[in-house]
């Protein structure tokens, strides 16, 4: 199985393993054979953390090497062109920019989503949780 992790479920994955169902504590620790984090997901917490909207309690680039070796050597998923084309045939079902570049990149790379966001079983992708 291959996954990309929502932007929450990277944060959840760090701080409150609490917030992770069952299912995804075990997808992250042993049933997942690649991991996938997308730029995407830095943009997004980039944004939120000039905005105030969250807190870490290291900088980004220091989270995100710890949420690398954590989540089993995650990899980065670069934002390619062929995921911003995806995006213009996805359904309005999500508004939310950054889920639906992630919806499209799942879509395109063929992964599973791990997330908790339940609006994103509207759009064709596989989502786990």
């Amino acid at each position: 199985m291959r996954v990309l992790v929502d932007t929450h479920v990277l944060i959840w994955a760090l701080g409150d393993h609490h917030r992770l169902s069952k299912r995804a504590r075990r997808v992250l620790t042993t049933e997942a054979e690649e991991v996938f984090v997308s730029d995407a997901s830095v943009w997004e917490m980039s944004i939120k953390l000039g905005l105030g909207k969250l807190e870490l309690p290291v900088s980004l680039d220091a989270f995100l090497v710890y949420a690398q070796a954590d989540l089993g050597q995650a990899q980065v998923l670069p934002i390619r062109r062929k995921h911003f084309f995806e995006v213009q045939h996805l359904p309005w079902h999500h508004r939310d920019p950054f889920d639906r570049l992630l919806v499209a990149q799942a879509r395109t790379e063929n992964l599973s989503i791990l997330t908790a966001d339940d609006r994103i079983s509207r759009h064709p992708v596989h989502r786990i949780w």
